[in-house]
């Protein structure tokens, strides 16, 4: 999870852009989408002000459902659409923004569906980038049977910033167990939960122990050369895992999963000890 900078309107004129796409559209479906430009406005206004707490925004209003698979269509024309995509993707190019894996997002999730909310189907502020697995596993889901939010807004919640993420290392350490878990004392009490819900919506738990399985053995064969001996002791293997965290964060941000297994690594003196003690299986 990170929070990325939205495309702003000196970069980007969200009514002037859909203008583009709906000349390109053929008769009368380009008439009808010109004569709701003034109303699609309206509600990017009413977007933004909302920005911090989607749960609260309006329905779409009867006029603009009734063009629903028109305004849809907008998104599925990808041609015009390329430069734009490329810039919304531009905003976390190395780790997808809705898990932390370090990876070139691909996808562009909804943040509010556009089955339920078709006018924002092309709306820069409700498009963030993602990975493949993210983009699957949210579909169309946006809040909760009692109205709360599923999942963070990587645009809107500062929270983000803070280094939260945790993975904790379960013995055997030949073959260990990791655990995604959330530093509690990092978030408040409404951000913890809202952060359990992101992660649970997404499954991320499986994809976290598959990754940080992998990023485990690797670090592991770090620390020996081809012959399987070692010159690390437990200090210098912890100053270069804690230099490796840092590096990561500035490249992935504070809740990228690869910094969390070089911290989970320098923290727990049991598992480093037992990785210097012999060399990787």
């Amino acid at each position: 999870m990170r929070l990325i900078q939205p495309i702003d309107g000196a970069e980007h004129d969200d009514a002037a852009f859909h203008y583009k796409l709906i000349s390109q559209k053929q008769e009368p479906v380009r008439t009808i989408l010109a004569h709701l430009l003034p109303e699609l406005t309206a509600r990017f206004a009413a977007y933004r002000s909302h920005v911090g707490g989607l749960e609260n925004l309006p329905s779409t209003p009867a006029s603009l459902k009734a063009h629903k698979d028109s305004l849809i269509g907008l998104y599925a024309n990808r041609r015009p659409l390329w430069e734009f995509l490329k810039k919304v993707q531009a905003r976390s190019p190395q780790v997808c923004p809705m898990c932390g894996e370090p990876a070139v997002p691909t996808q562009y999730d909804h943040i509010v569906p556009k089955a339920q909310f078709p006018e924002f189907s092309v709306f820069a502020l409700n498009l963030v980038p993602c990975c493949d697995a993210c983009n699957l596993r949210k579909g169309d889901a946006f809040l909760s049977d009692g109205g709360s939010r599923l999942f963070v807004n990587p645009y809107s919640d500062a929270f983000l910033n803070a280094q939260f993420i945790q993975c904790v290392i379960v013995a055997p350490y030949i073959v260990p167990k990791f655990v995604l878990s959330i530093d509690r004392a990092m978030l408040s009490a409404d951000d913890a939960v809202l952060c359990a819900r992101h992660i649970a919506q997404l499954k991320l738990d499986a994809r976290f122990q598959a990754y940080c399985e992998f990023k485990y053995y690797e670090i592991w064969r770090t620390f020996y050369d081809p012959g399987g001996k070692t010159t690390f002791d437990g200090p210098s293997a912890r100053d270069l895992l804690n230099r490796m965290q840092r590096a990561s964060v500035v490249t992935y941000g504070p809740n990228n999963w690869e910094g969390s297994v070089y911290s989970a690594l320098s923290r727990d003196s049991a598992a480093l000890k037992a990785i210097l003690d012999a060399p990787p299986p």
